[in-house]
């Protein structure tokens, strides 16, 4: 993958964004947890994207997100593999406990534990598990367990918690994990660690559903085994039936996949300042309203005079789904003003 440097950032840290070590898998028909999640249409659109090289070159500034990420994911899993003994006694953790702490313990250290009656407290961290359904492979890595809690860890603006644009993604995400490796998340609850990268101490002060501190914890109830096998066929099902479908044919992304903002329906008392259902450059809405009832109503209190216009939800997710080039979908919110790229 080669990059543009269009911001000048300096090579010092342009090197450290062009740098990808993930361990990507190649086979064809391998599908990962976190693209299972995704509606079916972008699953398969991204098979009919442009060979690399014909691709539009992306900005390297525009991995900045996902190497900051990675940078904490790999910094939590060193502490872990090298220091867990010092740094847990730091925060007061009782040797008796720490001493029975194994990271990543292969089968044989369990099954020795077990034949010498010695307990111990294992984590698991960035192990990757594998099934096949359906003619695929499933697999994926989750990122640290212990006690049988399947945990992740997300790098993420406050809007994401706050607005909850990503809990049924969560709580998918976790019950595929435990699909994989049910003998090592034995817990039917995920928890989240959010590690928020714009927390603000005065916003956590004033509004009640802000997060109160920038890290915080949040869980999920995962779907039943049963739940979870019946997605995964629903899924697969759909992507091998819909892989050379024109898009039109495909399911579309729901205002959910979106993170479509709630639509607003504004009272103008005075109709001129509206022109063929649109309010006119720099005119204000007399009150706004989340719902087209309530404004209804309101237009009613002021003697049924002046008129309502309803402004579609913006729409978010487009603006970073690896298939918007290709996706007709998107064009359609271009169009109507609901996505600004």
């Amino acid at each position: 993958m080669s990059y543009l440097n269009s911001t000048g950032v300096s090579i010092s840290v342009a090197a450290w964004l062009a740098h990808d070590d993930y361990d990507y898998v190649t086979d064809p028909n391998y599908i990962s947890v976190t693209t299972l999640i995704k509606p079916v249409k972008q699953i398969i659109l991204a098979n009919r994207l442009p060979e690399p090289e014909d691709m539009p070159k992306s900005d390297v500034i525009s991995r900045y997100a996902s190497c900051r990420g990675s940078a904490i994911h790999n910094s939590i899993e060193h502490v872990w593999k090298n220091h867990h003994d010092s740094t847990l006694k730091s925060i007061g953790i009782k040797k008796k406990i720490r001493d029975k702490i194994r990271v990543n313990p292969t089968e044989e250290m369990l099954k020795e534990a077990e034949d010498n009656g010695t307990s111990i407290i294992p984590v698991y961290m960035e192990q990757r598990h594998q099934k096949t359904a359906h003619g695929f492979t499933i697999g994926g890595k989750y990122d640290f367990v212990l006690e049988g809690y399947v945990e992740d860890f997300k790098t993420t603006s406050t809007y994401t918690y706050t607005k909850e644009t990503n809990n049924e993604k969560q709580r998918l995400q976790g019950s595929l994990y435990r699909w994989l490796a049910p003998h090592i998340i034995t817990q039917d609850v995920m928890k989240i660690q959010y590690l928020f990268t714009d927390w603000k101490a005065m916003d956590a002060q004033r509004d009640p559903n802000y997060p109160p501190q920038p890290i915080v914890e949040k869980r999920h109830q995962l779907y039943s085994m049963n739940d979870t096998t019946r997605y995964i066929d629903d899924k697969l099902i759909a992507i091998k039936q819909l892989a050379d479908s024109p898009e039109e044919d495909m399911p579309p992304c729901t205002d959910e996949d979106l993170w479509r903002d709630a639509d607003v329906y504004k009272y103008f008392k005075d109709p001129s300042k509206v022109e063929n259902g649109v309010p006119k450059k720099g005119s204000r809405s007399t009150k706004n309203f989340t719902n087209e009832l309530d404004a209804m109503g309101f237009r009613q209190e002021k003697g049924g005079v002046g008129t309502i216009v309803t402004v579609k939800g913006k729409v978010k997710a487009c603006k970073y789904c690896n298939v918007a080039i290709i996706c007709r979908q998107k064009d359609a919110y271009l169009a109507d003003g609901s996505l600004e790229l």
